[in-house]
């Protein structure tokens, strides 16, 4: 048995600026074809600030999908071709108002979510 899965598809439905929504088919390892949506946003950044030893710093978005205010950590969009340090300190200064030391700290991750009824 093959252990790769196989891309089969992949078709746009919806774009409208940085956002893509595609639907992916693949082949899993077992043999099995899944369809996967997928919602492209994009290069993103979020950023953990300390505003002190024991307090971090979260900001109230409203969020359409919600309907209410989250609390969440600073974070956004990059700009086309911005570097995402960059782009998290202006995501900082722009949501939380503060600027941050320069830091060599930085990750990169790619995050999935899924909200279950």
């Amino acid at each position: 048995m093959n252990a790769a899965w196989t891309r089969l598809s992949s078709s746009a439905h919806y774009t409208r600026g940085k956002l893509t929504l595609r639907e992916d088919a693949w082949r899993l390892p077992d043999g099995q074809e899944v369809v996967y949506p997928v919602l492209a946003v994009g290069v993103t950044v979020g950023v953990l600030p300390f505003v002190d030893a024991t307090r971090v710093l979260l900001v109230g978005q409203y969020r359409h999908l919600l309907g209410a205010v989250s609390w969440e950590l600073p974070g956004g969009g990059a700009h086309g071709g911005e570097d995402p340090l960059v782009a998290a300190q202006r995501e900082l200064r722009e949501e939380g108002g503060y600027r941050a030391r320069p830091t060599p700290t930085s990750t990169r991750s790619r995050t999935a979510t899924r909200r279950t009824a």
